[in-house]
């Protein structure tokens, strides 16, 4: 896991990193500027938040077991939320949606062009063979 280098590393540089992710993304998502963007960054910073200061399989105290739990399960809902809202279109459709609506937009001014360019053809032909005639 790449976080977990760069946290033992320079526990400084990651926590400045991850709060400067914490509050960009929630400014975002608070303010409904990219919010799909701002709940995946937001998800991305939990996780390893979560499984560095919430480790409840290290402890050994039953309290603080019972509390670092608590609060791993807190975030793994929030997680699912942050999950939730990067996935939401807002009522509007999808990215695969409109590949296929575009897709078949196309195939169909495809059709109509290529019978728009075979009538315009059989005119011109015709014109043709009035003319010779």
């Amino acid at each position: 896991m790449p976080g977990a280098e760069v946290a033992a590393k320079d526990p400084d540089l990651f926590v400045r990193v991850n709060g400067a992710a914490l509050l960009g993304g929630g400014l975002l998502l608070a303010t409904g500027r990219m919010p799909r963007l701002a709940s995946t960054v937001l998800a991305a910073s939990v996780v390893p938040t979560t499984a560095i200061e919430h480790a409840f399989w290290d402890e050994t105290d039953p309290t603080r077991k019972a509390q670092s739990r608590s609060l791993f399960l807190k975030n793994v809902g929030l997680l699912g939320g942050l999950l939730l809202a990067a996935v939401d279109t807002e009522g509007k459709p999808g990215l695969a949606w409109r590949a296929q609506h575009a897709t078949k937009t196309t195939r169909r001014e495809a059709r109509h062009a290529k019978q728009t360019a075979k009538r315009e053809a059989r005119l011109l032909a015709h014109r043709a063979q009035d003319v010779v005639s």
